[in-house]
């Protein structure tokens, strides 16, 4: 029977999809990795950790007859605080919208959707999955003690088909 304690991360792969939702495969047009996904679990490259925060917002009570009748919630703002011990400098710009410019790289003003799966299991080898079809990569802050810290915010707006 599956537990609610994980173990670690076994891998964290991500993918970059045009405004529509459709997974870009073409590096050159803004695809990660060879085939448009990204698997880092190469010599030294993966996840540390992987902080999800804003998954369920607090319910709010509704009274009448002095009594809860209601609870209503918000709208969840899902975030992950990602760590990575390392990840090809080429996939981690793509992801926080740098482009190419004169032979150098800078941030653009549009963000790119970024499309995260986070993978662990439990305690008894069932595996588990946090997935993310939309979000925005930021970098808050840049550590030099050996670690890139990204952070990935899931946009509200809904892809049009």
């Amino acid at each position: 029977m599956a537990g609610m304690s994980i173990k670690g991360i076994d891998f964290v792969m991500a993918g970059i999809t045009d405004d529509k939702g459709v997974l870009i495969t073409d590096p050159e047009k803004g695809g990660l990795g060879p085939k448009g996904i990204a698997l880092w679990d190469g010599d030294g490259d993966g996840a540390t950790t992987a902080n999800i925060t804003g998954l369920e917002e607090a319910g709010q009570q509704q009274y009448a007859n002095n009594k809860v009748k209601r609870i209503n919630h918000g709208v969840p703002t899902p975030q992950v605080a990602l760590t990575m011990l390392d990840m090809p400098y080429e996939d981690g710009s793509k992801m926080v919208g740098y482009t190419a410019i004169n032979g150098g790289r800078v941030l653009s003003n549009n963000k790119p959707h970024v499309a995260l799966l986070i993978a662990s299991h439990d305690f008894d080898g069932n595996w588990f999955f946090d997935a993310f079809a939309n979000g925005e990569m930021t970098l808050p802050t840049v550590d030099y003690r050996m670690k890139l810290a990204i952070q990935l915010v899931v946009n509200k707006k809904r892809h049009s088909a």
